[in-house]
């Protein structure tokens, strides 16, 4: 009887642990790897828009805007993206627009970005970065 006692007492706690079973471990790791995966080819992209964004400020940052030319704009824009190597992100033709007021200047790109993830799908993205800035070349940050 006091052995049948205690053989109950020993299945009872193997069947009231507790912790991480093999397929819930696997599930985990396997969504930790889909988000870290989907990270590492987001961070690219995104960074590439904040040199476009960059590019952009520093191309008409201390400008006088009310003369200033699209053609000095898109130049100044491929100079700074040519050295850090994204000048072949943005298509300057029909991308980028760029319109003035009586007292601003408000320069934008609109693009898409897409990322191969696995086989056939595809991430896409697409940024519409935007200046603005008053006609003696100050910049909204």
């Amino acid at each position: 009887m006091r052995t049948q006692r205690n053989n109950m007492k020993q299945f009872k706690s193997i069947h009231h642990q507790q912790g991480w079973t093999v397929w819930s471990l696997m599930f985990v790791l396997s969504v930790l790897f889909v988000l870290a995966y989907l990270g590492m080819q987001l961070i690219p992209i995104y960074s590439t828009n904040g040199a476009v964004r960059t590019a952009m400020v520093q191309s008409v940052e201390g400008q006088d805007l009310r003369k200033v030319t699209r053609r000095h704009v898109i130049g100044e824009m491929n100079k700074q993206l040519y050295i850090d190597s994204n000048h072949e992100v943005l298509d300057y033709k029909n991308d980028v627009k760029m319109s003035r007021t009586r007292n601003k200047f408000v320069l934008e790109a609109n693009y898409v970005r897409e990322v191969p993830l696995v086989a056939n799908l595809v991430l896409i993205a697409r940024f519409n970065p935007k200046v603005e800035c008053d006609l003696t070349g100050r910049c909204d940050p």
